[in-house]
């Protein structure tokens, strides 16, 4: 194995999904807060503390939980300063997941971790910011536990933790299709392609910046592009910062940088087959997908497969077209699909559910995952390039496991890749420029 390792930034910070944006000044003193239950019974406390190299001291301490809840338990910041409602939803949506609390089984736990996936400048907002401890490690887990950072200023509109999908500009679109029980076929189909790639490059993407297009996101006088979820789709100016010429880059590591790993031989292979028949979203598809990728780590670190088999019959935050489509245009100023990415043909792309693996042993399940053939979006070493550099003369596959759920929700994959800084990167992005495709018309008989 052969292996390049381009422009590394010498720290690499987990992505959220809801984009905490990285501090620019000094972080306020040590916070201390109490924690509450769902019936506002104090139950504990946790502090946060500025560190001299920008990071931040998560201390907690809790007991009193009855029945005692034992075992790993999801820790996350949430962005509504609140702790009102039984069902602690109106503390908002994650927008940063810690390392899990450990309980004991007489429902007490103390906990220490220092993180740089936010700074207490970054909670400390109009809208504030939230501890919650989940019943377990799933983000779909009852809330336990709610800690207010820093609170909401008065009016701060409330909002639906698992609903972040409705913030999409689609969602009204979507809404209308997602209980199709029979959505219509596609004109001249089913398509039925294969894609193959028996061995040669793959290309590993780092979390990073991404500059963004002055095209879809507008300069300092004229922003654009600024819808939600952040990253997801658009960027908001909270996940900003303007450069001299007036164009911006993003303040938060994304999975749409410049920083890469090439990586080649024999394991670096994709086996692609669907069928596209289902034009819209809808409850339910016709269309298919069998779709195996294996890559090598950077570093000679393990082989890494993903598995995919069940298309995502609708999106909640963007279509999916029954789960394959073909031969359309997305990304960029389409927003469909995130904005990061440039605008883009897709020979074809499709959104499903699949199986993670390393070294033979499943490591994560049940993930979205995003995989497209499109035109080449690199340039030299690496970078991504905007839309008047798109290469319409060379094509590539990138195949997408995104931190987060189908519906939007904070998920870091289980990827078991440790960055330089000691994280665990949260997300796959990875390309292969080798694939041949066969294509046609498939029978109805």
């Amino acid at each position: 194995m052969r292996t390049t390792i381009g422009l590394i930034l010498t720290l690499l910070v987990l992505v959220s999904p809801s984009g905490v944006a990285l501090a620019q000044g000094g972080s306020p003193a040590n916070t201390s807060v109490k924690i509450v239950d769902p019936v506002g019974r104090t139950v504990g406390n946790a502090t946060f503390t500025p560190t001299p190299n920008g990071a931040v001291e998560v201390q907690v301490a809790v007991a009193g939980f009855d029945p005692g809840p034992g075992g790993d338990h999801r820790l996350a910041i949430t962005d509504v300063g609140r702790c009102e409602s039984k069902n602690l939803q109106s503390a908002g949506d994650e927008v940063a997941v810690l390392p899990p609390i450990q309980f004991y089984p007489n429902g007490s736990a103390t906990y220490q971790r220092t993180t740089e996936r936010f700074t207490l400048d970054t909670l400390h907002d109009p809208s504030g910011s939230t501890l919650i401890i989940y019943a377990g490690t799933n983000p779909d887990s009852d809330r336990i536990g709610c800690a207010v950072i820093f609170a909401a200023e008065s009016g701060t509109p409330p909002t639906g933790a698992t609903e972040i999908y409705k913030q999409s500009p689609w969602w009204p679109y979507l809404s209308a299709h997602i209980n199709d029980q029979s959505p219509p076929d596609i004109v001249g189909g089913p398509i039925e392609l294969q894609l193959t790639q028996e061995s040669g490059v793959a290309t590993w993407v780092f979390p990073g910046p991404r500059q963004l297009d002055p095209t879809i996101f507008g300069t300092v006088d004229d922003p654009k592009a600024t819808e939600a979820p952040p990253v997801i789709l658009g960027a908001p100016m909270k996940i900003r910062t303007a450069l001299p010429d007036g164009t911006f880059v993003t303040n938060v590591p994304t999975p749409f940088s410049n920083m890469f790993a090439v990586t080649q031989g024999a394991m670096n292979s994709v086996h692609m087959a669907v069928v596209d028949a289902t034009a819209t979203d809808g409850a339910t598809t016709k269309d298919k997908i069998d779709f195996v990728a294996t890559f090598e780590a950077p570093g000679g670190k393990g082989v890494y497969r993903i598995e995919v088999q069940k298309p995502a019959a609708h999106g909640w935050f963007i279509p999916t077209a029954g789960g394959v489509a073909t031969n359309f245009i997305q990304h960029g100023i389409t927003k469909w699909g995130t904005q990061l990415m440039p605008t883009e043909f897709d020979y074809v792309g499709f959104w499903g559910l699949g199986d993670i693996y390393l070294n033979d042993q499943k490591i994560d399940q049940n993930r979205l995952v995003h995989v497209m053939l499109t035109e080449f979006v690199r340039k030299n070493p690496y970078d991504l390039v905007f839309d008047a550099e798109v290469n319409p003369k060379a094509r590539h596959l990138h195949v997408i496991v995104p931190p987060f759920t189908p519906k939007g929700q904070s998920s870091p994959v289980k990827t078991g890749f440790m960055l330089p800084n000691g994280m665990e990167q949260p997300f796959f992005h990875v390309m292969f420029p080798g694939i041949q495709v066969t294509a046609g018309a498939r029978s109805t008989k």
